[in-house]
């Protein structure tokens, strides 16, 4: 009796699990009405903070990811030096020629003399 129980019972326990699901896989509400956008850099770099997390809140204007500054920094420094080595040779200014410095302006007289 039991070898022939014992099996049937199981057999029985395994058909009916399929049958009542076990072919289908279904949630309680697999729908979470939200909206959820994606969020792009427009430049690149390193994440020193983090201000959010996955699926929070945020409002225009929220501070969300704080970039590593010093490549910023160290590409602005370099700018900022290579215009005025160039100006040193006289060439490569950056400014349209109307609006470099004295442009379009007499030369300075020394003297009353000169006119």
């Amino acid at each position: 009796m039991l070898l022939i129980g014992i099996p049937a019972l199981v057999l029985a326990a395994a058909l009916m699990l399929w049958l009542r699901g076990g072919r289908y896989s279904s949630t309680e509400n697999a729908f979470v009405k939200a909206d959820i956008v994606q969020v792009a850099s427009e430049v690149s770099g390193r994440i020193i903070d983090l201000r959010v997390r996955d699926h929070a809140v945020v409002a225009a204007g929220d501070l969300l990811v704080r970039l590593d500054p010093e490549p910023y920094r160290l590409a602005l420094a370099k700018a900022d030096a290579e215009p005025s080595r160039d100006q040193g040779r006289g060439q490569g200014s950056l400014e349209p020629a109307g609006l470099r410095r004295g442009a379009g302006q007499a030369p300075a007289r020394s003297s009353p003399a000169e006119a």
